[in-house]
């Protein structure tokens, strides 16, 4: 099993150390969803678009720290970043636009997993 499904299934502890791959980076409405994968499993996170910050001497967040790194192209489609700590916030089901098969009326869902 992946890493990320162990994580997501709880069955290992965040605090592991991976190397992820970056799938997509979305604007929304404001925000970034960047879809993080080890090959097999995505998990999303959202990065709000603040306008105005510093990485002086002071501390910033991840946020800061994301936003920073995809307006300056240096995180974007293809690259590999390594993290740990990662916390998961939320499991969602989105419909995956497919035909429902014959005998049921819900439309097909797939689980879309939020970390931070």
């Amino acid at each position: 099993r992946s890493v990320l499904q162990r994580i997501v299934e709880k069955d290992e502890g965040s605090n592991s150390h991976m190397i992820l791959l970056v799938g997509e980076i979305i604007l929304k409405n404001n925000v970034y969803e960047v879809e993080l994968s080890d090959g097999w499993n995505s998990v999303y996170f959202e990065v709000k678009n603040e306008q105005s910050f510093s990485l002086g001497a002071q501390t910033i967040t991840n946020n800061q720290l994301f936003l920073s790194l995809i307006t300056r192209k240096k995180l974007a489609t293809g690259t590999k970043i390594h993290i740990a700590n990662m916390k998961v916030l939320k499991t969602v089901k989105i419909e995956t636009g497919e035909k429902p098969p014959e005998n049921s009326e819900e439309a097909p869902t797939k689980d879309k997993t939020y970390v931070e």
